[in-house]
């Protein structure tokens, strides 16, 4: 009966070790996606933080074939910006393919904006009306509006 007594405890430990041994795993994994997540969350909040931007001017264009209006746009914040990941609306409708003709400080072979540098495009493509709101969103949700006035006929 001993022996029998002795091999059922060594089971029990056995399967207690194991048992601890793969929630010890799983707990030590879930906690580690959670720090990570938790400093992806404060990277992307100190991001928004330190972006600022203000759209400095907005000239209405106006001819026999459309409307535009040209948007300078400058970077404040101490963040770096990406075409990419920035987005224009005039008056609510999303505007496409502005950045092959964007310029940071009158250059047109960048895809980067810099703190203190201003953005300037010319968006004519799909605009039938004198433009009356202009939104330019950034990549990290920092938004600047204006509304541009002017006598302008299309």
């Amino acid at each position: 009966m001993g022996f029998s007594v002795s091999t059922s405890m060594a089971i029990v430990v056995f399967g207690t070790l194991v048992a601890f041994g793969g929630v010890y795993t799983a707990t030590s994994n879930t906690v580690e996606q959670v720090q990570t997540a938790t400093g992806e969350e404060d990277e992307r909040l100190y991001s928004t933080q330190e972006t600022a931007i203000n759209v400095t001017s907005t000239e209405l264009l106006g001819s026999d074939d459309g409307c535009g209006v040209n948007v300078t746009v400058t970077n404040n914040g101490s963040t770096t910006l990406s075409f990419a990941e920035t987005d224009i609306l005039v008056d609510g409708v999303y505007q496409t393919g502005w950045a092959d003709a964007a310029t940071v400080d009158d250059d047109g072979d960048t895809d980067i904006w810099l703190p203190g540098q201003p953005l300037s495009v010319q968006l004519t493509d799909g605009i039938d009306t004198v433009p009356t709101r202009v939104k330019v969103v950034t990549g990290s949700g920092v938004a600047a509006t204006a509304f541009p006035t002017g006598d302008v006929s299309c």
